[in-house]
């Protein structure tokens, strides 16, 4: 499973990922998608495909490190370095606000 944006898949009929070493991957299908938080787990066919470790959410405090990594506009592999600046709750889910450092884009 690969995590992406929710508008990222909106209203896609078929989609391909592209990974880091060039290869790409067809999507088999969504597997979840929340479109409040942009979130979205997609299924492909791969194997010893590289892996991310996740965090605890649970163990995170104010003024961690976060990294915020993405494509926009089609720039690959985009970071972003950033503090989390505050924890806050909205309905049943908590949303961590990132603050980037100077230097980098915000």
């Amino acid at each position: 499973m690969i995590a992406t944006a929710a508008h990222v898949m909106a209203g896609a009929a078929k989609a391909r990922v592209k990974l880091a070493s060039g290869d790409a991957l067809t999507v088999e299908g969504l597997v979840d998608a929340d479109v409040v938080l942009d979130f979205a787990l997609i299924r492909v066919a791969g194997f010893q495909l590289p892996t991310a470790t996740l965090g605890n959410s649970d163990s995170i405090i104010v003024g961690q490190r976060l990294l915020a990594i993405s494509a926009p506009l089609g720039l690959d592999a985009t970071v972003a370095d950033g503090l989390l600046s505050a924890v806050r709750q909205e309905s049943n889910r908590r949303l961590f606000q990132n603050r980037y450092q100077q230097g980098f884009p915000r």
